[in-house]
């Protein structure tokens, strides 16, 4: 196997010396998690704890829309449906939705109200705050497509009104 790798070789020798500082300068994950000490928590900037706020609402908010389209005669149907849902499965989404959303509100009880966070807090975080994302995304697609409708049908009838009220 050694005779395989003769490239090796070629390659520097390896230095056990710690990196300069401005290598280290670029590494964006000591900035976040400091290494060799006990994980201090990081205040989350405002924006993000805003953003994971309104994803908690959007999730719930899911999770109450799916737990209705589940709970009607009905059942789902549609294009709208289809998309809102992946392709008919409401059960799967509001599974996701729900468990994504609860890890969240259960990391908001840790984390200040998701304002500082520990290494192990984003850890669970990011892919909770994935999680609730991606289920809820169809729901957001359908609902800001009706929006847009809506607004663009509102825009034809004032475009409408205004030609006629000049050319009458």
């Amino acid at each position: 196997m050694v005779d395989q790798l003769t490239h090796l070789d070629l390659l520097p020798p390896r230095v056990s010396e710690p990196l300069p500082a401005f290598v280290r300068s670029f590494d964006a994950v000591s900035d976040v998690v400091p290494v060799g000490r006990a994980p201090q928590p990081v205040a989350l900037g405002r924006r993000t704890t805003i953003a994971l706020w309104l994803l908690i609402a959007v999730g719930i908010g899911s999770c109450l829309a799916l737990f209705v389209m589940l709970q009607a005669p009905a059942g789902c149907s549609g294009l709208a449906c289809s998309i809102a849902t992946y392709g008919g499965h409401p059960l799967l989404m509001l599974v996701f939705a729900a468990v994504g959303t609860t890890a969240l509100l259960g990391l908001a009880a840790f984390t200040r109200g998701l304002t500082r966070a520990s290494a192990r807090a984003l850890r669970l975080l990011v892919p909770a705050a994935g999680l609730t994302l991606a289920s809820v995304t169809g729901v957001v697609a359908v609902l800001v497509t009706g929006m847009v409708i809506v607004l663009v049908a509102l825009l034809a009838v004032v475009v409408t009104c205004a030609f006629f009220a000049d050319h009458s």
